[in-house]
C-alpha cells in the first residue's frame, strides 16, 4: 500500500536530532485483568530493569483468577515489604503499598472489586494520584521488558534540533508527547504448533511495525502533514506519554490507537530558555555515548526554545515482548478487536459532528489513509478473482492468468521479505547485534516469519469485515457523542472463545467465497460472450515471449545473407532437354524487343522465352524435383533460373523449412480473357509490385495461401509500401505489430504446428524488410484462414487486422467493418495485375510496351538475377522513364530502406526518355 511503502521509505532516512536527557520522574502503570500466568514474569522484568522506573502502579481490574496472590508473591521474592493496606469503600477498591527494603521504585496496586476496562483502571490511577512522575508507562499485564527499555524509552523523551526561522539558527528542544517502544512475539513451549506457527506470523508482523512506526514518526521539513508525526497506534503493551495528556478515553475497542491520536492532535507550546536554565534543571545533552551539560554547548547569546510538542516518538531500541493468540480463534478476536476499534476512532473523529474539522491535518491524514488502504485492499482482493475470470473467459481485454497471479503474490512476498528483513534488523539492534550476526538473525526471521504471516493476512480481511459488522451499524446515524464502553474488560487472546465467535467469522468467510466466486463467473461469462472467439489466440500470445516490435525497428536493413547456388542438375533431366523445353515453351525463344534498364543487364530473348508458354512456376516446380528427387519440395513460381539461379528466394519463408507449405507453387492466376491493359494508376501499382512478385508467390507457397489474397491485404494495408507506419503503430508492408509477432513467435516456434517455421524469426531483422514482411503477412493470413469461418476472405481479413477483436460472434466486427469493405473493394485491381502477368507469362508481346518493361525486372528477381534493392533501383529508373508520378517513393525506399544516399526526387517530366 502506498503509506506502507512511505513510511518504510521515511523509515531509512536519518534524523539530525542529539538526544537530551531531562529531569523527568518515570512511573510504570500496569492494569491486569486475569494474568495468573502473565503477572509474575512481567512483573520481574520491571523490576530488573538497568535504569529502574520511579514508581510502579498495578491496578488489578477485577476477574476471578490468582492474579493479587501472584503479583504479592512476586513482590516478596524481591524483598518488597507490604505497608499499608486502603479500602476506598465508595468505588470498592483495595489499595496496597509496598516498600523496597533496598533500593527500587516503591509499587501500589489496587484491586477492584468488579470488571474494569483498561483504561478506566488507568485513568484511576493517574487522576487518583497514586503515581505523581511527569511521566506514565502504561503497559500490559503478560508483556516482559529488555532490560534496558526503561532506559532507553526515557531517551525519547527530549531531543535537541538545528532549525531555520526568519534567517537565523534557533536550538529547539522538543518535548515529547507520546513514546512508543517496539515489540516482538514471545516463542510458546514445544508441542505447541499452532501457537507457534502464529508467533513466527507476529515477529514477521512486530518487525514490519518496528519499520513502519519508525516512518511514521519522521519529520520531513515544517509542513502540516509531514512535519508532524503520523503514529498510527503507539504499541499498547508498552507506551508513555506526558501526565497532562490523560485521561485516556474509554470509549472504543483500543484504547491505546484512540490514545495516540488524541495527543497527536494537541497544540505546541513554546517557551524562550537559555543554556543556563536547561543546567540548572537537570538537562544534558548526549554527544557520542556522553552526557554534556547545556553550558558546554551553546554561548550564551545562542536562541533556545524548548517547544511542548504533540508529537509521538518511536524508540525501536525499546523492546518488549508479550504473549500472542494460541489459538485460531483466539488470533481471529484480537485482530477483530484491533480493526474494530481502528474502525472506531476513524468514525468517532467522522461521523460525530464537527469532529472531523477540529482534527490536525497531520491527525487526519493518518485516520484518512488507513481506512481508505483497509478498503482499497478489500476491493483487490475481490478484484482479483473478476480479473481472473476475465482472463479465463477472453484473455485478448487483459486481466490475470496463473502465470500473473503467481506474478503478484510473488511480487507481494518479495516486499514482505524485504520490510520484514529490514524491520528485523532494527530489533536485532536493540538486542545488542552487529554486523553480520545482525543480518543474519534478520534474515532468519524474515525466512522464518513470512510464508505464516502471508497464510494469516488472509483472516485478517476476516476480521476486518467481522469488526466492521459489528461497529458500523451502530454509528451509521450517530452524530452525537459515542457512548463510553466502560465495562469493556480486557480479555486475553489466549482464553477460549465461544462457537458463536467461530461462526460469525466462518459466515463472513462464506460470503466473501460467495461474492469472489459470482465476481470471477460474471466477467468470465461476460467476457466469453462480448469476446467469444478471442481466447485461444489470446492465450497464446499472453501465453507466448513477447517480441516487441521497437527492438526491431531497424533501418536501413541489413544486406541479405548469400545464399549458396544450387547443385549441378543430374544429366538427362527435363530441363536439360531443350526438346521439351522448346515444346513447353511452345515455340521460338526469338523476341525483337530489347529490355530498357542497366547497361549491364540488358533484356534477353532467353530471359522472356523461358517463362513463356507456361508460368515459371511449372519451370522452376520441375527443375526442382529433377534436381533434389524430392517431388514435394515447396518451391515459389518465381523461383528458379534455368541458367542457374537460385532456387528459394526468401531467407525467412523458404517452402522447403515451413511445415504448412503447398505441394504445389502457388501463382497469380487469372484467365487471358481478362486483360486489358492498365490504367496509369495500375502502371504505377505494378511498378510497386514488381521487386515483390517472386517474393510475393513464395511467400504464399510457403504458407499455402491465395497469392491474389495476399496482394489484396498487402495492397490495403501499406499500398506496396516497405516503408509504411500505420497510425496505430504497425509497420512494414504487412503492417507487423507487436502482438503479430509474439502470436507469429508462438506459432512458428512450436514444432506441431502446422505454421512451424524456424526460419521466419531469426535473432536479428527488421519489421521494414520486404521479404520479412511478405512471409510475416503471409503467415498471418495462413493462421486467419485456419480459424472458424476463415474461409471468407472477409471473415480472414477481418483476423488479419486484429486477432483479438476483429471477428465477434462470427462476424466482423463493427469497429472493422470499413477496412473490410475497403480490403473487399481491391479486388478489381488484384484481378487487373493478375491478368497482366498471367498474360505476359503466356506471352510476353501480348502486353503493353510499358507493362513488359515492369514485368521483365520482376522477372529478373524471381529468377534470382536481382535481388530486391537492385530491383527497386531499376524500377525506379523505368518509373523515371516512362514519366510514372511515383519517383518520391523510390527515393524514399531506396535512401531510407537500403541505405542508398545521393538519390534525387525527379518529377516525371524531368525524368530522362527510355
Amino acid at each position: 500500500m502506498p503509506t506502507t511503502l512511505l513510511n518504510a521509505f521515511l523509515a531509512l532516512t536519518r534524523e539530525a536530532e542529539l538526544v537530551v536527557r531531562g529531569p523527568d520522574r518515570l512511573a510504570v502503570v500496569a492494569p491486569m485483568f486475569d494474568e495468573e500466568d502473565g503477572a509474575a514474569p512481567a512483573l520481574r522484568s520491571l523490576l530488573r530493569q538497568s535504569l529502574p522506573p520511579d514508581e510502579i502502579a498495578i491496578s488489578i481490574n477485577g476477574g476471578t483468577d490468582r492474579t493479587p496472590e501472584v503479583v504479592a508473591e512476586t513482590l516478596q521474592e524481591h524483598d518488597y515489604l507490604h505497608r499499608e493496606r486502603e479500602w476506598i469503600r465508595y468505588l470498592d477498591v483495595v489499595v496496597h503499598r509496598w516498600a523496597p527494603s533496598g533500593a527500587g521504585p516503591a509499587v501500589t496496586v489496587l484491586e477492584h472489586a468488579m470488571p474494569t476496562s483498561k483504561s478506566d483502571g488507568v485513568n484511576f490511577v493517574v487522576a487518583g494520584g497514586f503515581v505523581t512522575s511527569e511521566r506514565v508507562l502504561i503497559v500490559d499485564g503478560d508483556t516482559r521488558f529488555h532490560p534496558d527499555f526503561v532506559r532507553e524509552l526515557r531517551d525519547g523523551f527530549y531531543r535537541i534540533r538545528r532549525v531555520r526561522r526568519d534567517g537565523r539558527i534557533v536550538h529547539v528542544v522538543d518535548d515529547v508527547g507520546l513514546q512508543s517502544g517496539a515489540v516482538d512475539s514471545l516463542r510458546p513451549g514445544p508441542g505447541k504448533p499452532l501457537a507457534g506457527f502464529i508467533s513466527r506470523a507476529r515477529s514477521g508482523e512486530y518487525a514490519i511495525a518496528a519499520l513502519l512506526r519508525s516512518g511514521q514518526t519522521r519529520r520531513i521539513g515544517t509542513g502540516r502533514v509531514f512535519g508532524s508525526s503520523r503514529l498510527y497506534t503507539a504499541v499498547g503493551c508498552g507506551f508513555a506519554a506526558r501526565r497532562d495528556a490523560f485521561p485516556m478515553p474509554a470509549d472504543t475497542w483500543t484504547e491505546d490507537h484512540d490514545f495516540t491520536l488524541l495527543v497527536q492532535n494537541e497544540h505546541d507550546v513554546e517557551r524562550t530558555t537559555d543554556a543556563g536554565t536547561l543546567h540548572e534543571r537537570g538537562f544534558r545533552i548526549v554527544v557520542d555515548d556522553r552526557e554534556i551539560s547545556p553550558r558546554h554547548l551553546f554561548d550564551r547569546d545562542d536562541e533556545i526554545v524548548v517547544r511542548r510538542t504533540s508529537g509521538a516518538r518511536f524508540v525501536s531500541n525499546a523492546v518488549m515482548y508479550t504473549e500472542d493468540p494460541p489459538s485460531l480463534g483466539g488470533y481471529l478476536r484480537q485482530v477483530e478487536r484491533w480493526n474494530g476499534g481502528g474502525i472506531e476512532n476513524a468514525l468517532k473523529r467522522t461521523v460525530t459532528r464537527g469532529a472531523w474539522t477540529q482534527q490536525r491535518p497531520n491527525v487526519r491524514f493518518t485516520v484518512a489513509a488507513a481506512q481508505l488502504e483497509n478498503v482499497l485492499g478489500l476491493l483487490l482482493l475481490l478484484a482479483m478473482p473478476a480479473a481472473v475470470g476475465l482472463y479465463m473467459g477472453a484473455p485478448g481485454i487483459g486481466g490475470l492468468g496463473m502465470a500473473g497471479v503467481g506474478t503478484w503474490f510473488l511480487l507481494d512476498m518479495l516486499a514482505t521479505l524485504a520490510l520484514v528483513y529490514l524491520g528485523a534488523r532494527r530489533l536485532e539492534a536493540a538486542h545488542g547485534h552487529r554486523g553480520g550476526r545482525r543480518a543474519r538473525r534478520a534474515f532468519g526471521t524474515a525466512i522464518v516469519g513470512v510464508p505464516p504471516l502471508l497464510a494469516l493476512r488472509l483472516l485478517n480481511i476476516l476480521s476486518l469485515l467481522a469488526a466492521a459488522i459489528r461497529v458500523v451499524p451502530k454509528y451509521a446515524k450517530r452524530a452525537g457523542p459515542l457512548p463510553l464502553t466502560a465495562s469493556r474488560t480486557w480479555v486475553r487472546a489466549r482464553v477460549r472463545h465461544r462457537s458463536l465467535d467461530y461462526g460469525r467469522f466462518a459466515l463472513v468467510g462464506a460470503a466473501l467465497i460467495v461474492l469472489g466466486t459470482a465476481n470471477f463467473e460474471t466477467s468470465r461469462r461476460w467476457a466469453m460472450y462480448t469476446w467469444p472467439d478471442d481466447r485461444a489466440v489470446a492465450a497464446l500470445i499472453a501465453d507466448a515471449p513477447t517480441i516487441d516490435q521497437e527492438a526491431h525497428r531497424l533501418l536501413p536493413i541489413a544486406p541479405p545473407a548469400p545464399v549458396p547456388e544450387p547443385g549441378p542438375r543430374p544429366v538427362g533431366s527435363e530441363e536439360d532437354d531443350p526438346n521439351v523445353a522448346d515444346a513447353e515453351r511452345g515455340g521460338s525463344t526469338d523476341h525483337d524487343s530489347e529490355q530498357p534498364g542497366s547497361a549491364d543487364t540488358p533484356a534477353t530473348a532467353d530471359a522472356a522465352a523461358a517463362w513463356g508458354g507456361r508460368s515459371l512456376a511449372q519451370v522452376a516446380w520441375s527443375a526442382v524435383q529433377i534436381v533434389s528427387g524430392m517431388p514435394t519440395l515447396m518451391l515459389s513460381s518465381w523461383s528458379h533460373d534455368p541458367d542457374g539461379g537460385r532456387s528459394e528466394l526468401s531467407a525467412f519463408c523458404p517452402p522447403s523449412r515451413v511445415a504448412a507449405a503447398a505441394p504445389e507453387p502457388r501463382a497469380l492466376r487469372a484467365t487471358e480473357s481478362a486483360y486489358a491493359p492498365l490504367t496509369s494508376w495500375g502502371l504505377l501499382t505494378l511498378a510497386r509490385l514488381a521487386p515483390l512478385a517472386g517474393h510475393l508467390e513464395q511467400a504464399a507457397t510457403a504458407y499455402d495461401v491465395a497469392p491474389e489474397t495476399l496482394l489484396k491485404v498487402l495492397l490495403n494495408e501499406s499500398y506496396l509500401d516497405p516503408l509504411a507506419e500505420g497510425p496505430t503503430n504497425d509497420l512494414g508492408l504487412a503492417q507487423i505489430t507487436t502482438d503479430t509477432l509474439t502470436l507469429l513467435g508462438a506459432l512458428s516456434n512450436d514444432p506441431a504446428s502446422p505454421l512451424a517455421n524456424p526460419e521466419l524469426l531469426p535473432a536479428e531483422f527488421s519489421v521494414f524488410d520486404p521479404d520479412f514482411s511478405l512471409c510475416a503477412g503471409s503467415a498471418m493470413l495462413a493462421w486467419a484462414t485456419s480459424q472458424p469461418g476463415g474461409d471468407d476472405e472477409a471473415i480472414a481479413y477481418a483476423r488479419y487486422i486484429n486477432p483479438r477483436h476483429g471477428v465477434v460472434r462470427g462476424e466482423v466486427s463493427d469497429r472493422h467493418r470499413p477496412l473490410v469493405d475497403a480490403f473487399l473493394a481491391l479486388t478489381p485491381m488484384v484481378d487487373a495485375l493478375s491478368a497482366t502477368i498471367r498474360t505476359y507469362q503466356a506471352d510476353p508481346e501480348a502486353v503493353s510496351p510499358e507493362e513488359r518493361l515492369l514485368l521483365d525486372l520482376a522477372h529478373e528477381v524471381a529468377v534470382g538475377r536481382l535481388d530486391i534493392e537492385g530491383a527497386y533501383l531499376r524500377v525506379a529508373e523505368a518509373v523515371a522513364a516512362l514519366g510514372i508520378d511515383d519517383a518520391a517513393f523510390y527515393v524514399d525506399v531506396l535512401e531510407n530502406l537500403f541505405g542508398r544516399s545521393g538519390l534525387e526526387r525527379a518529377s516525371p517530366s524531368e525524368a530522362a526518355s527510355p
